[in-house]
């Protein structure tokens, strides 16, 4: 995952990254990343990622969102 440093990605949980009609919904912080928005790329392996700083003042806010082939 090409966005950022690995330590900074993880495969999400059901339900943690909602897809809405206002964009993908981080559930854990509320952020909406617009579906679009630059952020969010093509998954690999078809599953959610979510990239986000570990820490600072940016701590918890989405680095990319990697996706998996929109449901219609």
């Amino acid at each position: 995952f090409a966005c950022c440093a690995n330590y900074d990605c993880r495969t999400t949980h059901t339900g943690e990254v909602l897809e809405k009609p206002e964009g993908y919904v981080i559930a854990g912080t509320g952020e909406i990343v617009p579906m679009t928005d630059k952020r969010v790329k093509d998954s690999p392996d078809g599953e959610f990622h979510w990239c986000a700083h570990q820490a600072g003042l940016d701590a918890g806010k989405t680095i990319c969102l990697f996706v998996p082939p929109r449901s219609y």
